[in-house]
C-alpha cells in the first residue's frame, strides 16, 4: 500500500477554491467554496451583465485549439433597469454552486464526506526528487495518497498530473468518468476546472499588455458604452480587475442562481451594479472582475473570447483539448459532474470558470507561466507579485495566502489557483521545491478545496 496513511497526518489548505460554487448551502446564504479567504474579504464573484459594444457579435470560429458548444455574442448587453428575478432552484445543503467567493473560516477538523477529519500540515517542507529507477513505485504511492483522500472519502473521479522542474512526469486518473455509463476515466478525461479558468484569462490579458493592446493601468469600463452603476467604476484599472481589488461584490445570485443568461450578461449587470468599496482600497474575490476581463479581451482582439484564448494561450502551450462547456454539456471524454436542474453557472461564469480540461492541460497553464511560454518572464513576475492592498488571508488550520494578477500566492512560496463548482474541486500548484501538481476532483470532497494543498504535501513526502 503506502508508507503513510492519511489518518492522523497534517495538511495545509486554504478555505477557498477560486471559481467555487458558494451556493452549496441550504437556502440562501452560500458558503464560498472556492474563493480565497483574505484579510479584507470584500466579495469576489460580482455580477456582470452583457456588454452592448465590447466586441462585434460573431459566432465562435472553429479554433485549432478550442471548441465551443455555442457561439456566445462578443458584446456585453446593458443591464435592465429592473432585472427580472429568474427563479432558480434552491441548492441543497450538499450542492455546491459555482460562485468563487472567499470562504469563511471553519474548523479545519470538520469531518469531510466519508470519514473522520484528515489532519493536514500547517506548514510545508521541500520534497526531494524521486530517485532514478523508483519512479513507478513513487508515483503509485503519490496516487494512493490522493485517491485515499478523494475517492476514499466519497469523490467519484480524480485526475492527477505531476511535474518536476517544468516537465510533466506522471499522469493518472481513477474512479468513474461517467456514473451514468460506468466508463472508467483516463488521463485524457476532461474535468471542470472552475476558477482555474482565471489563469488562462489572466495570461491572455498579460499577453495583450505585452502586445500594447492593453495597459494594466488603463480604466476600460466606460469603453463598453454602458451606464456605470457606480461613478467610482470609472477609475477601475485592468490591474485591479486582475487582482480582485475593484470593489465589485461577490454577486453569487448572479452567477450561481440563474441571475444572468450568459457571462456577457453577467458582465453588463456587474457594470450596472454598486461597488462595495473604493477601487484599490480592499480585496474582494469576485467573478465579476473576470467576466469583464473576458469582454475586454474580445474587444481588443476582435474575436470571441474562447477563440482569443486559443490563439493567445492554449496554442503556444500546445493544448488542443480544452474547451468551454455548458452546465449540461457533457461529451465523450468529459467527466460527468452532476448538476442541479435549472442551473446555468457554467454559462454565466465564462472567463471566470467555464473551462474544462485534462489535469495535464490545466497544469500546463501554470507551467507556461513558470517557463515564460504563455507570457514573458516580466509578466510572469508581475502575476506572482502580491498586489496591495491584499493582505495575507489567514484561516485556522490553513496556509496563509494572498493574490497577484490572476494567481493565488501561498505563504510558503507556492502559487497557482484553486477551483470549486458544483461537484468539482481542483487545484494547480507550483511549489518552490520544483514540484508542480494538478488535481481535479469530481465530487464534494475534500471539505475545503484548499485541503488539496495539504494533501499534495502528504503525497509528495510519502514518495520519499
Amino acid at each position: 500500500m503506502i508508507n503513510r496513511r492519511l489518518a492522523g497526518v497534517i495538511l495545509v489548505g486554504g478555505l477557498l477554491a477560486a471559481c467555487s460554487d458558494s451556493s452549496s448551502v441550504s437556502g440562501g446564504s452560500a458558503a464560498p467554496v472556492e474563493a480565497p479567504p483574505v484579510a479584507h474579504p470584500n466579495g469576489a464573484a460580482d455580477q456582470v451583465a452583457s456588454a452592448a459594444t465590447v466586441a462585434p457579435t460573431s459566432s465562435l470560429a472553429a479554433s485549432t485549439t478550442v471548441s465551443s458548444t455555442t457561439a456566445p455574442s462578443t458584446t456585453i448587453a446593458p443591464a435592465p433597469t429592473a432585472p427580472e428575478a429568474t427563479a432558480a432552484p434552491t441548492p441543497s445543503p450538499t450542492t455546491a454552486t459555482a460562485a468563487d467567493p472567499p470562504a469563511a473560516p471553519v474548523d479545519p477538523g470538520q469531518p469531510p464526506v466519508g470519514g473522520p477529519p484528515i489532519h493536514l500540515p500547517l506548514e510545508t517542507h521541500p520534497a526531494p526528487a524521486v530517485a532514478p529507477g523508483r519512479e513507478a513505485e513513487a508515483f503509485a504511492v503519490f496516487d494512493q495518497v490522493i485517491e485515499d483522500a478523494t475517492l476514499g472519502r466519497g469523490a467519484t473521479t480524480v485526475g492527477i498530473a505531476l511535474a518536476y522542474r517544468g516537465t510533466i512526469v506522471h499522469q493518472s486518473a481513477a474512479g468513474i468518468e461517467d456514473s451514468r455509463s460506468g466508463v472508467a476515466p483516463s488521463p485524457a478525461s476532461r474535468f471542470r476546472i472552475a476558477s482555474i479558468s482565471k489563469v488562462a484569462t489572466a495570461s491572455a490579458v498579460l499577453q495583450l499588455v505585452e502586445r500594447g493592446l492593453v495597459s494594466l493601468d488603463e480604466t476600460p469600463l466606460e469603453s463598453f458604452g454602458l451606464p456605470l452603476g457606480d461613478p467610482r467604476m470609472a477609475s477601475i484599472t485592468v490591474r485591479q480587475l486582475l487582482s480582485h481589488t475593484t470593489g465589485f461584490p461577490q454577486a453569487e445570485s448572479l452567477f450561481f442562481r440563474a441571475g444572468a443568461a450568459s457571462w456577457q450578461d453577467a458582465a453588463g449587470q456587474a457594470i450596472g451594479a454598486t461597488l462595495e468599496f473604493d477601487p484599490g482600497t480592499g480585496f474582494r474575490y469576485s467573478n465579476s472582475n473576470f467576466v469583464i476581463l473576458g469582454a475586454l479581451i474580445e474587444a481588443r482582439m476582435g474575436t470571441p473570447y474562447e477563440q482569443a484564448i486559443g490563439e493567445l494561450v492554449l496554442g503556444p502551450l500546445g493544448v488542443t483539448s480544452m474547451r468551454m462547456a455548458g452546465t449540461f454539456d457533457v461529451r465523450a471524454g468529459d467527466v460527468y459532474h452532476p448538476s442541479t436542474a435549472g442551473r446555468n453557472y457554467m454559462e454565466t461564469l465564462g472567463p471566470a470558470g467555464q473551462w474544462i480540461a485534462t489535469p495535464a492541460d490545466a497544469l500546463r497553464l501554470v507551467l507556461g507561466i513558470d517557463a515564460a511560454t504563455s507570457v514573458s518572464a516580466a509578466s510572469a513576475a508581475m502575476m506572482r507579485t502580491p498586489v496591495p492592498p491584499v493582505a495575507p488571508a489567514v484561516a485556522p488550520g490553513y496556509l496563509p495566502w494572498t493574490y497577484g494578477l490572476g494567481l493565488r500566492l501561498w505563504d510558503d512560496g507556492s502559487w497557482g489557483h484553486t477551483g470549486t463548482i458544483e461537484h468539482a474541486k481542483g487545484i494547480v500548484l507550483v511549489r518552490p521545491d520544483g514540484w508542480a501538481v494538478s488535481i481535479l476532483d469530481n465530487g464534494d470532497v475534500p471539505t475545503r478545496t484548499d485541503d488539496l494543498v495539504g494533501i499534495i504535501e502528504l503525497a509528495l513526502h510519502a514518495m520519499s
